[in-house]
């Protein structure tokens, strides 16, 4: 067995395919694959040395939501929002523990990596509140240390 000249793929029936996280920033990976592919390929990372180049029609996986990704959470000063444009959304607004609105957001970009800065905000439970424009509403809770 030489592992330094084995193929490390992922087949393309592999669960590992899109079941990683859909930003890479806080995990200090590069952004390419060690071939030189793009990290993220068909909306979420691999779960292996090389991403996936096959888009293969893979069960949705129960336990990821791919069109909202909140990290870290915990967090200190901010935190991010990674949204993809399937769903547009309308407002996000984010509550302290005693239902206080400490921050709204409007007009947000079609889709993308959103930064939160609750930095003048004191450290407890925090209720994010995502509305899309088709009225369907997500809630978050985070925790700033």
């Amino acid at each position: 067995y030489d592992a330094l000249n084995s193929d490390w793929s992922l087949l393309d029936n592999s669960p590992c395919i899109n079941t990683g996280t859909p930003d890479t920033t806080w995990l200090n990976l590069p952004p390419l694959d060690l071939a030189g592919n793009p990290r993220i390929y068909g909306g979420r990372i691999d779960m292996g040395a090389y991403e996936n180049q096959v888009v293969v029609g893979l069960q949705p996986n129960p336990l990821v939501s791919a069109d909202l990704v909140f990290a870290p959470n915990p967090f200190n000063d901010s935190f991010s929002i990674h949204f993809l444009p399937d769903n547009k959304i309308h407002r996000i607004t984010i509550r302290n523990q005693a239902g206080v609105t400490v921050k709204k957001l409007e007009q947000l970009p079609i889709s993308g990596l959103l930064t939160i800065d609750l930095q003048d905000c004191s450290p407890g439970l925090y209720v994010v509140i995502v509305e899309y424009a088709n009225g369907q509403v997500k809630v978050k809770k985070m925790l700033k240390i």
